[in-house]
């Protein structure tokens, strides 16, 4: 657990984090983008939006896809600076 971590671990647990936010559905929706965790949030973020107009009404529903939202922000600043770190 004290070795370092490599671009691949990361890329992984971004996947795995992603995967259990967005669901299986979007999942499968976004499988292309799998190596690519920054491209792949930015079109979870579209389609949680989508869902999100889609459930107007539906307060319920809504506070749960803005839960979505705000997790996908969040990996999503981790996923860019995954991107940024020079890796060795």
């Amino acid at each position: 657990m004290n070795d370092p971590i490599t671009k691949p671990e990361v890329y992984r647990a971004l996947k795995q984090l992603i995967n259990v936010i967005i669901g299986r559905d979007y999942a499968e929706a976004t499988k292309n983008l799998a190596r690519y965790p920054s491209e792949r949030i930015k079109e979870c973020h579209k389609i949680c939006i989508t869902a999100q107009a889609a459930s107007f009404g539906n307060q319920e529903k809504s506070a749960q896809i803005q839960r979505k939202i705000d997790s996908l922000n969040s990996l999503y600043a981790l996923a860019r600076l995954a991107e940024e770190v020079e890796w060795d």
